[in-house]
């Protein structure tokens, strides 16, 4: 087993909104409304931030 800081970790955890979102409109054929879209982008986002810092 390795170790990893925390916050890298909970963050790359919570990248799973973005891939079910893209699950969900591609496959599933659900409607991406503005919302959905734009939570899924913070998520991406802030993933990226932590990694950054």
């Amino acid at each position: 087993m390795t170790r990893a800081p925390v916050a890298v970790v909970a963050a790359l955890r919570e990248t799973s909104i973005v891939f079910a979102t893209a699950i969900a409109v591609f496959v599933l054929r659900e409607r991406a409304t503005r919302a959905r879209i734009c939570g899924a982008a913070l998520a991406a986002l802030g993933a990226v931030a932590v990694r950054l810092v």
